[in-house]
C-alpha cells in the first residue's frame, strides 16, 4: 500500500496534476530580492471547508494578514482562488487590500508553478495545502484540513475538535494511502465503471493532454452555465448508466 501511496505521489507531481488542471504551467515571473516566497491560496469563503474547517480565522484578509504577522520577512504571494476569480463563489478581495499585506497577487500562473517557486504555503483549510505537501513545500495550517494534524503541517488550530482526535503521526505516504487509496471511490465516465486511483490519474492526465493539443482547455475556463453543464452531463451518466444496468435481464 505504501509502495502504491508513493508511485502514485511522484505520478501527480511529474503530471502536474491538481484538482484544477486548465492553468498555464508558466512560470511566474516574481521578483524576490532573495527574500523566502509565502505563497497564500485564497479559498471561497461561504464553502464547507470553511464552515466546519476553519478555526479563529476564517476569511481570505485574515489569513493574509495573519501570515504577514508571522513572516514579516517574506515575499508575500497572494493566489485569489480560480472559482472566486471566474465569479462563480463569494471570497473576492481587491487587489489593493490583498496587497496591504501581500507583495504580489498572482492571477496567471498555476498553483503548480506557484509552489515550485514557493518555500511555504500559509492556508485554512485548501487543497493547495496537499498539493505542496506532495511537493516538498512547508504547510502552515490556520484550520483543520484533512492533512492536519498528523506532524506533517504546522498547526495553529489546535483547539479544533478535528485536529484533537488526530493522535497518530503519518507519513506522507501514509497519509496518501489514506487519502487517495483507501478512502475514495473513483468513477470513470467514459468506462461507466469505478476505478482505482492509478487508473483516474491517468485518465486526468491523457484527458488533459488531449484538450491541450486540442486548444480547449481555455474553452473550459469560461462559462459558469457551460461548465454547469459538464458536471449535469457527467453525473447523469454515473447514475444512469448503473440503473440500467440493474433493471437489463440478466
Amino acid at each position: 500500500m505504501l509502495a502504491r501511496a508513493a508511485a502514485l505521489r511522484r505520478f501527480i507531481v511529474d503530471k502536474a496534476l491538481t484538482k484544477y488542471n486548465v492553468e498555464s504551467h508558466v512560470p511566474p515571473g516574481w521578483v524576490t530580492g532573495g527574500r523566502p516566497v509565502v505563497l497564500v491560496p485564497g479559498q471561497v469563503e461561504s464553502d464547507a471547508s470553511i464552515a466546519l474547517g476553519g478555526a479563529a480565522i476564517r476569511t481570505n484578509m485574515e489569513l493574509l494578514a495573519t501570515a504577514r504577522k508571522a513572516r514579516p520577512d517574506a515575499f508575500l504571494v497572494y493566489k485569489p482562488h480560480p472559482d472566486v476569480m471566474s465569479g462563480n463563489r463569494r471570497g473576492r478581495v481587491a487587489r489593493e487590500a490583498a496587497l496591504d499585506h501581500a507583495d504580489h497577487v498572482e492571477t496567471q500562473a498555476s498553483i503548480v508553478a506557484c509552489l515550485a517557486h514557493a518555500d511555504e504555503l500559509h492556508t485554512i483549510t485548501s487543497q493547495a495545502g496537499f498539493d505542496a505537501l506532495l511537493r516538498g513545500v512547508k504547510v502552515v495550517t490556520h484550520g483543520a484540513p484533512f492533512y492536519a494534524g498528523w506532524g506533517l503541517t504546522e498547526d495553529y488550530a489546535g483547539d479544533h475538535p478535528a485536529l484533537a482526535r488526530r493522535g497518530r503521526r503519518l507519513s506522507l505516504d501514509e497519509l496518501v494511502a489514506g487519502a487517495l487509496l483507501l478512502y475514495p471511490r473513483y468513477w470513470d465516465p467514459h468506462l461507466a465503471a469505478f476505478v482505482e486511483a492509478e487508473a483516474a490519474v491517468t485518465t486526468i492526465a491523457a484527458e488533459r493532454e488531449r484538450l491541450a493539443n486540442g486548444g480547449a482547455p481555455e474553452r473550459l475556463l469560461r462559462g459558469f452555465w457551460r461548465r454547469q453543464g459538464r458536471k449535469a452531463t457527467v453525473l447523469a451518466r454515473a447514475w444512469l448508466i448503473p440503473h440500467r444496468n440493474r433493471l437489463s435481464p440478466p
